[in-house]
């Protein structure tokens, strides 16, 4: 199924001279006595010749009480690995997991980050939870959201800015991440092993105004694991900041500033910046992101048919072609 309305706005996206972006948005609206969420993401980055778009559609469909009738995952979908990221066994995965699941109450997807077995589906379920309960009480009613996160190179770093429309408020995050390349140091697999020093400013406008601001840094952290706890709580203040501006306090995913999210747009930004043109080191960069000790944390990162065996099981031959 292809939702045309959907992809005319992927259609429209362009990256306006960024390294990367990465824009979100759903609309939640009723249809009789059911609810209908059409959420959707699209990656995009500057490669060569040519910008990578990467779209993730999915449709859900509940009833009054918020238990999940269908869940589809629309057949454009692009992952960020190729043939491997199935949507025809992703589809299948979705379903599975979500139809007779309480958006009102379930927390089980929240809490398992691999349960739907794809990066992006998780983002975009959990966003979709979380909005569902943001908008609880006004669900007899369209609701609205878009967020659309663009990453530029600057000369002290890179410039974030995070345009977010939720329900006719417009808010505007701007971020910069002042860091030398030259005091970086990154793995073949993509991944950050040494940050010598690296400082992120924050300012976040609602209508045109400024509302808040925030500056915090990290230095001499070593360690793969040691950096992405660390990167985790430098940018948990934009994504805290904008939560106080929407009166959430925690456990909100319908941002790009979710720190892992905001993490991964980051992280590739580096990699187009220091390594530019540079295809394979960017497919690198996505590897490092998406497994962990061995681990593929999606489908996509599955090495070979004994990795797929192992963590997923359920996959089958025939998904690679269907």
């Amino acid at each position: 199924m292809i939702l045309p309305a959907v992809n005319k706005k992927i259609e429209r996206l362009y990256l306006d001279g960024a390294l990367c972006q990465r824009a979100i948005s759903i609309e939640m609206e009723p249809l009789e006595d059911r609810l209908e969420i059409i959420a959707w993401q699209c990656n995009m980055a500057s490669l060569k010749t040519t910008d990578l778009k990467l779209p993730t559609v999915i449709r859900f469909l509940l009833d009054g009480q918020g238990v999940v009738l269908d869940a589809e995952l629309m057949e454009n979908f692009k992952g960020s690995q190729g043939i491997p990221c199935s949507q025809t066994y992703l589809n299948r995965i979705l379903k599975s997991r979500l139809v007779g699941m309480s958006f009102a109450k379930d927390d089980t997807v929240l809490h398992h980050e691999t349960i739907l077995h794809c990066r992006h589906l998780f983002e975009l379920t959990a966003a979709a939870i979380t909005f569902y309960r943001y908008c609880r009480s006004n669900l007899d009613q369209k609701n609205t959201l878009s967020d659309l996160t663009r990453a530029y190179p600057t000369d002290d770093g890179i410039w974030i800015k995070d345009d977010y429309h939720i329900n006719g408020t417009a808010l505007t995050m701007e971020e910069q991440l002042l860091f030398s390349p030259t005091e970086l140091s990154l793995q073949a697999t993509g991944e950050i092993s040494y940050v010598k020093h690296m400082a992120l400013n924050t300012t976040l406008w609602a209508q045109g105004e400024e509302v808040a601001s925030t500056s915090n840094e990290i230095s001499e952290v070593s360690g793969t694991t040691n950096i992405v706890m660390s990167m985790m709580k430098l940018f948990s203040y934009p994504w805290q900041s904008l939560g106080r501006r929407l009166g959430v306090r925690r456990n909100y995913y319908f941002t790009n500033l979710v720190p892992s999210s905001l993490y991964g747009v980051l992280v590739q930004a580096i990699a187009l910046m220091i390594f530019p043109d540079n295809y394979n080191y960017f497919q690198h960069t996505l590897a490092g992101l998406q497994r962990s000790q061995g681990r593929p944390l999606c489908v996509g990162m599955a090495l070979n048919q004994a990795e797929l065996r192992e963590f997923y099981p359920e996959f089958r031959e025939e998904d690679l072609f269907g």
